[in-house]
């Protein structure tokens, strides 16, 4: 049973037969049902630094889905050139970008300033969110690519 509004969690095509619009054909086969089970909404999320992200980006775009949020990964080295760099990027605009998420009934806050419950939290909401491949705490809890808390942050509502 599709919840109130549906959702597209993941979509894969086994190589053999990608660039043959099977995936395309998914994406219009669940809008297709969601349509007929009378749902406000089919939400498909997709990330864009994977490496088949764009491509399915571009697949949900085909099937006539419009972006209506985006967030961007970004990758740095932990060292004092780039902690300047951010201390520059939040002075200049970080920070305005903060506003204008509270403005919008946000709260940001970094992974350093989270407590144990907030993570927590956080944890159990992500189960049913991500397919397992694509859990964040998978990339949080990395040991060669894990994210500085400090410069990390949740976004909560």
């Amino acid at each position: 049973m599709l919840k109130p509004t549906a959702a597209i969690e993941y979509v894969f095509v086994s190589e053999q037969f990608r660039g043959q619009g099977i995936g395309t054909h998914l994406v219009e086969a669940a809008a297709s049902v969601a349509r007929q089970k009378e749902k406000p909404a089919l939400k498909a999320r997709t990330i864009v630094q994977d490496p088949f992200g764009g491509i399915y980006a571009r697949m949900l775009e085909k099937a006539g889905f419009m972006p209506t949020d985006t967030a961007s990964l970004v990758r740095f080295s932990d060292n004092p050139k780039t902690r300047q760099a951010w201390a520059e990027f939040m002075e200049t605009r970080g920070r305005r970008i903060c506003k204008k998420l509270e403005e919008r009934g946000y709260r940001t806050i970094s992974f350093a300033e989270a407590d144990a419950e907030l993570m927590q939290r956080f944890g159990e909401a992500v189960k049913t969110s991500f397919p397992f491949h694509l859990d964040p705490f998978l990339f949080l809890n990395n040991r060669d690519q894990r994210p500085v808390r400090e410069f990390s942050f949740l976004t909560l509502k």
